[in-house]
């Protein structure tokens, strides 16, 4: 049985990068990230609940981290993947 994947997702985090069985403490940067992917998860699945999309595009960009901007190139490519996926079901709602 894999520990971490039975964990909830906010405890895991490791879609942010976060190690729970680091040997060394998280930096500041850690700390920051988390806690802005924790808000923004809480303020998501609000939003979601009280105003469901007709269409929701989720691109595969869990390997991505808050600074990884130089990923740019492979957050697009996930994102037009997504959205090519999601064109019946977007042209059905139109």
């Amino acid at each position: 049985m894999d520990l971490l994947g039975s964990l909830p997702r906010a405890l895991r985090m490791e879609a942010s990068g976060f190690n729970l069985f680091r040997s060394h403490a998280p930096g500041y940067f850690d700390v920051l990230a988390n806690a802005l992917n924790i808000m923004q998860d809480h303020i998501t699945r609000s939003r979601l609940a009280g105003e469901p999309p007709h269409v929701l595009i989720s691109p595969a960009v869990s390997e991505l981290r808050l600074m990884d901007f130089h990923y740019a190139a492979t957050a697009i490519e996930a994102g037009r993947r997504a959205a090519e996926l999601a064109l019946p079901l977007i042209e059905a709602k139109l």
